[in-house]
């Protein structure tokens, strides 16, 4: 066997060589990759769990691999909210207002912000076309880029009357250049408590007003919002409520919870919009084949503590998806993973890192998903990866050489 280098070069290019031989008959199996996470640093209010694992016994999804990107990615912050432009650039977004930035699919990542301590949180980004991304979170926290997230400018959540409104941004989406949706809600006082009542806000300009809509029920905050390619929309609140529009004005609510109530954190339909998934907390997956008319519950993978709560959920084909979540108790399962190859009706854990509290948010684009949490934690995994199949002489697989550049 001849000798192999394996090659390591940082952002100045400076390098490290180390050699090794690799023989046929010392390998068995293909070596897993691994890492050492640092602390968790999780947003405010999670709930007390309760209750027991699932019991289902879900396919397993080899194709599905994760691989964390830590040591590329300069920011400690931990990151809330991730969305793509469909040509390779991905944003994330998170504590302190964080940026980061890619433009090749997830492959490398330059900080736009590092995130500040007392500076807003930021939620969620979307983009409105292939240049023009908005991010936004606390308190009406409102960025928006016109070159693709390279610069942002903060704006103000401006109504017709010429009014400003500070609702919590918790979810953002665009249906077209002009037409975007900002899922969240106000807080009020209520018998001398802080409430926090729903809103969904409406732009049909771009962005330079957002006007609220008057039919969406308030009585929790909305956690999230998405529309199909055929325009159907669905959003989901904490208090388990999910509400759908055909129109993007008037909703119905097709789902609600009695007691125990499970909250809702995200929702997502497949890439032919025809099944739809909301997850949530202890382990709550519901599943709709009929464009999210019905919904029924789904289990999680066999064996996974309902410690875990699910906080977001992303599809990359019409049945290939993955959720995400995690859990802050001490010695639990930590950030987790969680994918289908059915489109919902079975769940397989590709992801756990028991170090880490919390992925935040998971989504997809035709080449890559990235999973953002914790701790500036970024994942990836990639759909469109060529295989092959080796010959029988060959009982190995020897990736060669291995260069990291950050």
């Amino acid at each position: 066997s001849n000798p192999c280098n394996i090659v390591a070069v940082d952002q100045s290019s400076d390098n490290a060589t180390a050699q090794f031989t690799v023989t046929a008959s010392s390998l068995t199996s293909t070596p897993t990759a691994t890492g050492t996470p640092g602390p968790s640093n999780s947003p405010t209010a999670t709930p007390t769990p309760s209750g027991s694992g699932a019991t289902a016994t879900p396919t397993p999804l080899t194709s599905v691999t994760w691989s964390r990107l830590n040591m590329c990615v300069p920011i400690t912050a931990s990151l809330y909210g991730v969305g793509f432009n469909g040509s390779g650039t991905v944003i994330a977004v998170g504590q302190g207002g964080a940026i980061v930035r890619s433009t090749d699919d997830g492959t490398n990542w330059q900080t736009i912000n590092p995130g500040s301590t007392g500076s807003l949180d930021l939620y969620s980004v979307a983009f409105a076309d292939s240049t023009h991304a908005w991010a936004g979170g606390q308190s009406g926290q409102l960025e928006v880029s016109s070159n693709g997230g390279a610069s942002w400018t903060t704006v103000t959540v401006t109504d017709s009357s010429g009014t400003t409104r500070y609702p919590n941004i918790h979810q953002i989406f665009f249906t077209s250049a002009s037409v975007g949706y900002l899922a969240g809600g106000e807080f009020t006082q209520l018998g001398g408590s802080n409430y926090e009542i729903g809103e969904i806000f409406r732009t049909t300009n771009g962005g330079a007003t957002w006007n609220l809509l008057s039919n969406v029920p308030a009585d929790e905050q909305w956690n999230s919002i998405t529309f199909s390619r055929a325009g159907v929309g669905l959003a989901v609140a904490t208090n388990g409520d999910i509400i759908r529009t055909t129109d993007g004005v008037n909703w119905t609510k097709v789902f609600s919870q009695t007691y125990p109530l499970l909250q809702l954190n995200d929702v997502a339909f497949t890439t032919d919009g025809g099944t739809a998934l909301a997850v949530g907390d202890n382990i709550a997956l519901l599943r709709s084949t009929d464009a999210g008319q019905t919904w029924s519950t789904t289990s999680a993978p066999a064996g996974m503590s309902d410690l875990v709560y699910f906080e977001g959920i992303a599809y990359s084909s019409i049945s290939q998806g993955s959720a995400v979540g995690g859990t802050g108790c001490t010695g639990c399962d930590g950030q987790t993973a969680i994918s289908t190859g059915d489109a919902g009706a079975d769940w397989s854990t590709t992801y756990q890192n028991a170090s880490i509290s919390y992925l935040w948010r998971v989504g997809c684009d035709s080449a890559v998903c990235v999973a953002v949490g914790d701790d500036g934690t970024i994942l990836i995994s990639r759909n469109s990866s060529s295989t092959s199949t080796p010959g029988a002489s060959l009982r190995y697989h020897v990736y060669l050489p291995i260069v990291i550049r950050c």
